[in-house]
């Protein structure tokens, strides 16, 4: 579900359900024309889909981040969601483009193409996904 799409009633009382957050990376850079830019946008819905259209009602969509800065700027990030005001359980970065700077101290999951610019498979997602939601 979007973040957007939460009431503040459904977020007071169905909280404790909504215990992950996916955040989305562009990762843009500024030197892509608006075909390019477009091109990444939905590159990146397509990354969602694999998270958020088979486990609707348990992950929240946060806003994504189109320039995403430095690896030390999104851990910043994804510990924040988890230790701030949301207080999520777990964090899953999704990323349109396949990067070697991603989180990895407080995401729980990296979900990205791989080098060669082909998406996991949805049963591969929903395997990573199930494994560690069923970490303590």
């Amino acid at each position: 579900m979007k973040f957007s799409e939460l009431t503040e009633e459904q977020w007071t009382e169905n909280s404790k359900y909504f215990d992950t957050c996916v955040l989305p990376l562009t990762g843009l850079s500024g030197r892509e024309n608006p075909i390019a830019t477009t091109a990444a946008l939905e590159r990146l819905a397509d990354v969602i889909d694999l998270v958020e259209l088979p486990f609707k009602g348990r992950v929240v969509i946060y806003p994504a981040c189109h320039y995403p800065g430095d690896k030390q700027t999104l851990e910043g990030l994804c510990k924040e969601l988890k230790d701030g005001e949301a207080g999520f359980k777990h964090v899953f970065v999704v990323s349109a483009a396949h990067r070697k700077d991603l989180p990895t101290e407080h995401a729980d999951l990296i979900i990205m193409p791989d080098p060669e610019g082909n998406l996991p498979t949805v049963a591969t997602v929903r395997e990573q996904v199930m494994q560690r939601w069923a970490r303590k």
